[in-house]
């Protein structure tokens, strides 16, 4: 599964390699400003997109809408979804996965496991384009 670069519509952002899975994106790219944070009122700051990947459709679609809405809050929170996982496309070019997410890349980690030499990996988040610190909320009961 090809993910949609944000900001070049001829290019992709990252290659997932899956079977009977959901992979779900949300940004504002396509459609413009259509999703507000509720606890502002305004277009998401800092994110350009959420992609989410699980078991079923419409919770992917759900959980990537409201993690983009959240802006920079986004990827903590995904980090706690049971059976889905994420990557995130931060405004000043940070990508930032679950560790899930790390292991379905194929543009990345082709086929290594987390912390055996894949660029970035970081405990909950792996982040794959500098800056090299970012803050994300371990998964809860792990």
């Amino acid at each position: 599964v090809g993910v949609q670069h944000p900001l070049e519509r001829d290019r992709v952002a990252a290659v997932l390699g899956a079977r009977d899975l959901a992979v779900a994106t949300s940004g504002a790219y396509e459609r413009g400003a259509h999703i507000v944070d509720p606890r502002t009122g305004r277009a998401p700051q800092g994110v350009l997109s959420v992609t989410v990947a699980g078991p079923d459709l419409g919770s992917a679609d759900a959980y990537a809408t409201a993690a983009f809405a959240m802006g920079a809050d986004g990827p903590a929170w995904t980090a706690t979804l049971r059976g889905y996982d994420a990557l995130t496309i931060l405004a000043d070019g940070r990508v930032l996965s679950t560790p899930g997410m790390a292991r379905l890349r194929l543009d990345s980690w082709q086929g290594r496991a987390p912390g055996d030499g894949g660029a970035g990996y970081a405990g909950p988040c792996v982040i794959d384009a500098p800056p090299p610190s970012v803050s994300c909320a371990a998964r809860s009961g792990e």
